[in-house]
């Protein structure tokens, strides 16, 4: 196994009432998460958050309010099954929130050749927790403890 983390960026979107928008793969009923994704080389990291987030679900950055950064950067390693662990022991992001100012019209996940996801919906930060995939859990509990100001 590699000793290598790949470098990446997630989005905690959040609406008016502090929910989060929360995405299930489309090869995992019932395994949520949120927009997350690796860099390109040389790219910063709000750049990438950008990207990533409308590649995957077509939300633009004019719907999105920055709203904090985490200050450091989470790691989590992959499970046995993920594909990218021949490559990488798992991966090391930065974590943005942010506040969707959009009607959810935009939304879709076919706008890129790989669709990651199947459906959205509004999540409590309890509900995503119990609902990600576990190699992830400890990542997003972090991430939501640092944001919980803001979070239902």
């Amino acid at each position: 196994m590699t000793s290598t983390f790949r470098a990446g960026v997630g989005a905690v979107i959040i609406n008016q009432e502090g929910l989060i928008f929360s995405c299930e793969r489309i090869n995992e009923k019932d395994a949520w998460q949120m927009p997350q994704g690796g860099l390109e080389s040389l790219e910063k990291p709000l750049a990438g958050v950008y990207r990533e987030v409308e590649e995957e679900t077509a939300i633009v950055k004019e719907t999105l309010e920055l709203l904090e950064e985490c200050p450091e950067w989470l790691t989590y390693e992959f499970d046995e099954y993920t594909p990218f662990r021949e490559k990488y022991r798992g991966q090391a992001q930065k974590w943005f929130l942010f506040r969707y100012k959009g009607d959810g019209s935009e939304i879709k996940f076919d706008n890129n050749e790989e669709v990651e996801f199947s459906n959205w919906k509004w999540m409590t930060y309890s509900e995503l927790l119990e609902n990600v995939i576990e190699f992830k859990r400890d990542t997003y509990t972090r991430v939501f403890g640092q944001f919980l100001g803001y979070l239902k």
